[in-house]
């Protein structure tokens, strides 16, 4: 049963079709997983964030241990996502609208 032949097709060209195809699946989810996560995921430093958010590092830092803003630490660094500042700001937007 070394040769087993479901159709024309040798079962080592078979085998070859069948491993591409999942490559192919496998490469597409990565990468679609990939996209997503790095999207919402962005760790942005300190010095980005309160850039991002137009204020200076110890009003950064005064969110942060009010924990209007959450932070990550790595290591001796603190990080935060780029996706949950900008949901913050969204919150404030429409809590406080700007009169024109």
């Amino acid at each position: 049963m070394e040769q087993l032949i479901l159709s024309p097709i040798p079962l080592i060209e078979l085998e070859g079709i069948f491993q591409r195809i999942v490559q192919k699946a496998l490469a597409e989810s990565k990468k679609d997983s990939t996209q997503s996560q790095s999207e919402s995921e962005d760790l942005l430093t300190r010095k980005e964030a309160a850039n991002l958010l137009g204020v200076s590092l110890p009003t950064l830092h005064d969110y942060t241990t009010r924990s209007i803003i959450p932070a990550y630490r790595l290591g001796t660094r603190v990080r935060y996502k780029k996706g949950e500042i900008l949901d913050c700001l969204r919150k404030v937007q429409t809590r406080n609208p700007i009169a024109a």
